[in-house]
């Protein structure tokens, strides 16, 4: 469950000189500045709006536009931009934006190890195949003759989202005929334009084990 909502913070207040309160006619007057702003899980996202308002600090009076002289006026429109909306505010936003940040920075560097360890492959290193009916396949280097490497298939393909090496080896537990016995080869020019095309999804480095 999302527990969202909407806060106010106190951007401060500051005195106007000369300024005259309607009410109590006290020159206690101060404009004060508020922020609202929407959070998610008590954590401020973003502010949606900045008021400003003059208030008497004897008779606690916050006077209305229209009781306010010219002169006052000005002076709380010059004061308006000194109100500075905290940097914690948009907290939520950074939050997110260091999470896709993130995101594509790992993204990045998995890519690249793929296409490193493409161009190393050994004996038991696995390729994940994205197949069009966007299920998994893979394939297991058995041997290597120069720029040829000979791989076994899976029997099974891995069906309900992207798999990752945990799930690939809990599912080769399962079955004694895991991979199909018959032997098939790449050149390694073709296995990088597979990779470049997007038919290699990943590659599990197993023959460090």
């Amino acid at each position: 469950m999302i527990i969202y909502g909407t806060g106010a913070k106190d951007l401060g207040s500051k005195k106007i000189p000369g300024a005259i309160c309607p009410s109590c006619e006290s020159q206690n007057v101060s404009i004060v500045g508020i922020a609202k702003y929407f959070d998610v899980f008590w954590i401020p996202m973003f502010p949606y709006s900045k008021k400003i308002h003059a208030v008497c600090t004897n008779c606690d009076l916050v006077i209305d536009k229209a009781n306010i002289d010219q002169r006052t006026a000005n002076k709380i429109n010059l004061e308006k931009k000194s109100f500075k909306i905290p940097f914690y505010l948009f907290s939520g936003l950074i939050i997110i934006a260091c999470i896709i940040l993130y995101g594509i920075y790992t993204s990045f560097e998995h890519d690249k190890e793929i296409a490193d360890n493409l161009k190393n492959l050994q004996p038991n290193d696995v390729l994940v195949f994205e197949n069009d009916d966007n299920t998994y396949s893979y394939g297991k280097v058995i041997t290597i003759s120069a720029d040829t490497l000979f791989f076994n298939f899976s029997n099974y393909v891995f069906e309900g989202g992207s798999p990752d090496e945990d799930l690939y080896l809990t599912d080769k537990e399962k079955y004694s005929d895991f991979y199909n016995a018959e032997t098939y080869y790449y050149f390694q020019n073709t296995l990088d334009s597979l990779y470049n095309t997007g038919d290699i999804f990943d590659l599990y480095k197993l023959s460090k084990w």
